[in-house]
């Protein structure tokens, strides 16, 4: 069951072919899909949640005064974390895209041992964006793609409050996709 997953999650979040072939468009071009017209900084607003199978949940609460709160928990390993209040801020980047910064965030999705590391961030490795085809660094933070729903075919995303999903990066550039959706 989990495997499947794995693989439907793999194919999630599109990239857009150039001209017709099966090309990706090169780095730096924003191949994900586009905000809502109607986005706004405070659609951000509110519970976010990504669900890893059924044994772990990532909560981000984002607040407006630019703070937001982890907590996560893991049943098999009976981990349980929650973070103070940390900063957050938007990156508008040059490609038309939106990158979402979480100071001291902890990457809970990959290994135990980032999960638990102090102070938070990817560590000492990059992390790949699919959206703009490019591997970057997260540091003491944690970096999301903030896109929007249109083509993306997987369970619950296409009828995503606001239109919008929060992308993890990647661990390795063929990895599957994990997401965060906001809770009404």
């Amino acid at each position: 069951m989990c495997f499947v997953a794995i693989l439907v999650t793999a194919c999630a979040l599109p990239t857009i072919p150039r001209g017709g072939t099966n090309e990706p468009y090169p780095q730096g071009v924003w191949t994900c899909p586009p905000l809502p017209k109607t986005f706004k900084e405070s659609d951000l607003i509110g519970t976010w949640q990504s669900r890893h199978g059924s044994w772990a949940i990532d909560t981000i609460i984002l607040r407006e005064d630019g703070t937001y709160q982890q907590v996560y928990y893991s049943q098999p390993n009976d981990y349980y974390y929650e973070s103070t209040w940390n900063a957050w801020w938007l990156e508008h980047r040059a490609s038309g895209g939106l990158y979402l910064h979480l100071d001291n965030m902890r990457y809970c999705l990959s290994t135990d041992e980032l999960c638990r590391k102090e102070g938070g961030g990817g560590g000492a490795w990059t992390y790949y964006d699919t959206c703009e085809g490019r591997s970057i660094p997260m540091g003491g933070q944690v970096i999301l793609t903030v896109t929007g729903v249109e083509g993306i075919r997987f369970p619950g995303i296409a009828s995503a409050p606001q239109g919008i999903v929060l992308w993890y990066l990647r661990s390795e550039p063929d990895r599957g996709d994990s997401f965060f959706l906001i809770q009404e």
